[in-house]
C-alpha cells in the first residue's frame, strides 16, 4: 500500500492545502411531493371545517392558515437546509435556529421517531439566541425527552439517511480537523 504524500489527499498529506471552507455537501429544499399533499390535505380540511365539521371558523382558520403556509414553501425554492464544513444552516421550520456551528455540536443520530437529533455542546447558551416562541418549542421537545434541536427529513427533497450521512460526515471532518490543529500533527518543519 503506498503511503506516500502523492496517494494521500491534499489535507491528510501536510502538504498544506487548506480545505475550503464553503464547500457544501449537502443542500436541499423543500420536497414537492410531501408539500403538495400538506397544502391538498389542510385545504381540504379547512373546507370541512367551514361547511360541516364542528371546529366552524377556528378549524377554517387554522387550517387554511396551514395550507397557505405550505403553498407558499411548496412555489418558493429556498435551500431549506446546508451542510458546510463550517456548520449546519437549518431553516426547515419556523422555530429553526438557522446557522449551527460544528464548535457547537457534540452529536448526531436518528430517534426512534426518525427525526435527526443534533446535541450541543451548549445547550443553555443555544436556547439563549433563540426567539422565545422557539425556546417554547425546544420545551415542547424536552418534554417528550428529545434535545433542543431536531430536524424532520420527511419534508425534505434529500432522504434521512443522505442527510444524517453528511451531518455526521461534517461533524467528524470538524473533529479531524479541530484534533489536527490543536496536536498539530504531522513531520515538524
Amino acid at each position: 500500500m503506498d503511503t506516500s504524500d502523492a496517494a494521500m489527499p491534499d489535507d491528510v498529506a501536510g502538504g498544506g492545502h487548506e480545505s475550503n471552507p464553503d464547500a457544501v455537501a449537502l443542500e436541499t429544499r423543500n420536497s414537492l411531493l410531501y408539500l403538495a399533499n400538506h397544502s391538498a390535505t389542510m385545504s381540504t380540511l379547512s373546507a370541512a371545517c367551514l361547511f360541516g365539521w364542528g371546529l366552524g371558523l377556528a378549524g377554517f382558520i387554522g387550517f387554511g392558515s396551514l395550507a397557505i403556509w405550505s403553498a407558499q414553501r411548496l412555489v418558493s425554492r429556498l435551500v431549506r437546509l446546508r451542510v458546510t464544513e463550517e456548520g449546519v444552516h437549518d431553516d426547515t421550520g419556523w422555530y429553526s435556529p438557522g446557522f449551527i456551528a460544528w464548535s457547537e455540536v457534540a452529536n448526531v443520530r436518528i430517534t426512534n421517531l426518525g427525526f435527526i437529533e443534533i446535541d450541543l455542546v451548549d445547550e443553555d447558551a443555544f436556547l439563549s439566541r433563540l426567539a422565545p416562541l422557539s425556546r417554547i418549542r425546544r420545551m415542547q421537545w424536552r418534554f417528550f425527552g428529545f434535545g433542543p434541536q431536531l430536524i424532520a427529513p420527511w419534508g425534505l427533497a434529500a432522504s434521512r439517511s443522505e442527510i444524517f450521512e453528511a451531518l455526521e460526515g461534517g461533524l467528524d471532518e470538524y473533529t479531524l480537523r479541530a484534533v489536527r490543529r490543536d496536536a498539530q500533527l504531522g513531520p515538524p518543519e
